[in-house]
């Protein structure tokens, strides 16, 4: 088993991995596709693969086709995989976390959440009205006229 960086790309139909992954885990292509990217067209080899994601999801026999080599990530993620369970970004405080998961269980529609928070919110529990000469909300003891009424 090779760990390697992968791009999550929501823009891409297909999962890829770079020709020097499938050499490093000498893998045999089991056909070819015509693929479109970014620099046009071209024929390129696929493999059938076993992935290990995040949070130790397995996605086996995998068709993937090869993709130019890059610096930075030996695989990108496509539709086909992201497709089959739920995938959520989040960033808090500074910290952006992604999480993936499959099966799906659940419906994640933040537009809903927020919606709901800000509903929660914007109720606003009645406050009872205060004589002045009444006792003051805070607990202080003092009347409301001598202490926040005043």
């Amino acid at each position: 088993m090779m760990t390697t960086a992968a791009l999550w790309d929501t823009g891409a139909t297909k999962s890829v991995i770079t020709p020097k992954v499938a050499a490093d885990l000498k893998l045999i292509p089991v056909g070819t596709v015509m693929m479109n990217h970014a620099q046009g067209s071209s024929q390129c080899n696929t493999y059938l693969v076993n992935m290990y994601l995040p949070n130790n999801v397995a996605m086996p026999g995998v068709l993937v086709s090869e993709c130019q080599d890059t610096a930075t990530f030996g695989a990108i993620i496509g539709m086909d995989i992201i497709a089959a369970g739920d995938l959520s970004i989040t960033n808090v405080n500074g910290q952006t976390l992604l999480s993936f998961r499959i099966p799906s269980i659940a419906s994640i529609d933040y537009v809903k959440e927020a919606q709901r928070l800000n509903a929660q919110r914007l109720q606003r529990t009645p406050i009872p009205r205060v004589g002045r000469n009444d006792p003051c909300p805070c607990g202080s003891g003092k009347k409301y006229k001598k202490c926040h009424g005043g």
